[in-house]
């Protein structure tokens, strides 16, 4: 996946779940509900993409950094 497609679907999964958790404002349980969710979906989405996209940086920098 292109990073800029990356950084546009972790963007929609984020305003959706504030969009879902300001709509339900009035029910608060529901509203934690959205925000768990959301938040579950973006670490989901973010895991392994982030790991194709850094785990080359993250070597080289553990391995100079010893």
């Amino acid at each position: 996946m292109p990073f800029p497609l990356f950084v546009l679907a972790s963007s929609a999964i984020a305003v959706t779940t504030a969009g879902a958790a300001a709509l339900l404002a009035q029910r608060p349980r529901l509203a934690v509900l959205a925000a768990l969710v959301g938040a579950t979906a973006l670490l989901l989405f973010h895991g392994p993409a982030y790991f194709d996209y850094y785990a080359d940086d993250a070597y080289i920098t553990l391995r100079y950094s010893l």
